[in-house]
């Protein structure tokens, strides 16, 4: 009698240890496409229980895990916790994942030279068959790809000063590019603002390339004055490219503003001079909000400080910001949009008083500077109309996005 009590206890307290275990990693969580999730251990995941077993892996798959593991850190404290497709355990289905969206043209295409703003290209997707032979497992890193980036990046300018607001007539933001866009000839023109990364690649935002076509972009690089487009190009200072290649992330959804990256593939390489040199892109680190350092923004968009667009700036200009924690920003959105959780592949800055990034500045980066070089920390993706005091803008975390940034650009 007294071993069946001693061992009922036994059972007791194992139940009572593992079930907050079992309930806190069955917490709920957002998967990278936006939707609901619960934390669960890979067994119960079919999704990533597949993968995991699989002896070779493609960057796109790296990656999910990767980041549906983020989504549940320290939601178990013995096991590994994946977001899943909410449901109840055992019984998760697994999602189709969409692959990379690229839209491509085979030759250079002829663009009117106008002014733009942004809307984003429809990309035919290509599905990768993945080979039948099995080898040992590959995980694709950023390592093999690092020829690709510039030897050269985000070097400052001698003696220059930072001030919110200022014009950068003295090309600072070296890295800055013009994004035209137009549909057709009958349409308006829109603009939007990239980052140039490489010598054939710039970084914008998803959204600003949605339902687009190659041949409607057109970037312009070492650009300040829009009115003194013409000059700029027959002195030679400004380059002019063709876009021959969008890639947008295969994750992207308009519903949620998640995963709002793109890639711009230019038709030839741009020269370094003066004017024009990629940025370093964050390789060993992620911004640190609770550094409280100021940020750095630029574009060609609206100068309003009333709630409206406003009339666009023909001059690039720049604007300080200040990063603050994903608590604090969700916080504050809430006033102001509908709105959830801010994830982690996700920056929220603010600017002072009423500057910020504005209509026209969308794929615009967030610029980190760690002495001496200017690296990119975040793309602009959305927010509360511009010159409401204290409202946070939301960017695209760049850190987040690095393997699949490398995996995505070719030689």
């Amino acid at each position: 009698m007294l071993r069946r009590l001693r061992t009922l206890g036994l059972l007791l307290l194992l139940l009572v240890v593992w079930f907050p275990v079992r309930a806190e990693a069955n917490r709920s969580c957002i998967r990278p496409n936006g939707d609901p999730g619960r934390c669960v251990a890979a067994a119960d995941c079919k999704e990533i229980d597949s993968l995991l077993r699989q002896t070779v892996l493609y960057p796109a798959q790296l990656e999910l895990i990767t980041s549906v593991s983020k989504a549940c850190e320290g939601s178990s404290p013995t096991d590994d916790s994946y977001c899943c497709t909410a449901a109840p355990l055992g019984t998760t289905a697994a999602p189709t994942r969409r692959p990379t969206r690229r839209r491509t043209i085979p030759s250079r295409a002829t663009t009117t030279r106008r002014r733009t703003t942004a809307t984003t290209p429809s990309t035919t997707t290509t599905t990768t068959v993945a080979p039948t032979t099995k080898t040992t497992r590959v995980l694709p890193g950023p390592g093999q790809f690092m020829r690709l980036l510039p030897e050269r990046c985000g070097e400052r300018t001698p003696s220059n000063h930072i001030i919110s607001s200022q014009e950068d007539d003295d090309h600072t933001y070296k890295w800055a590019v013009f994004v035209r866009i137009q549909k057709d000839p009958t349409r308006n023109v829109t603009r939007c603002t990239g980052t140039l990364i490489t010598q054939l690649y710039v970084l914008t935002a998803a959204h600003c390339m949605y339902h687009l076509e190659p041949e409607h972009v057109t970037l312009y690089l070492g650009l300040f004055d829009l009115r003194e487009l013409g000059d700029c190009m027959r002195s030679g200072q400004c380059q002019e490219r063709r876009t021959t290649e969008l890639v947008t992330h295969e994750a992207y959804t308009t519903r949620y503003n998640l995963n709002d990256i793109s890639l711009l593939r230019m038709d030839r390489p741009v020269e370094n001079s003066d004017y024009i040199q990629p940025i370093c892109l964050p390789l060993n680190h992620t911004y640190d909000e609770a550094i409280q350092s100021q940020v750095f923004s630029y574009g060609w968009g609206s100068t309003s400080t009333d709630g409206r667009d406003g009339e666009m700036s023909d001059t690039k200009r720049m604007v300080g910001l200040y990063v603050v924690s994903r608590d604090n920003c969700s916080q504050a959105l809430r006033q102001h949009l509908q709105g959830g959780q801010i994830p982690a592949s996700q920056l929220c800055t603010v600017g002072d008083g009423l500057e910020d990034v504005c209509s026209g500045d969308s794929g615009a980066p967030i610029i980190e500077l760690r002495h001496p070089r200017y690296y990119i920390a975040g793309v602009v993706s959305y927010g509360p109309k511009c010159g409401m005091k204290r409202a946070p803008g939301v960017s695209t975390r760049i850190s987040e996005y690095v393997d699949w940034i490398l995996t995505s650009l070719k030689e």
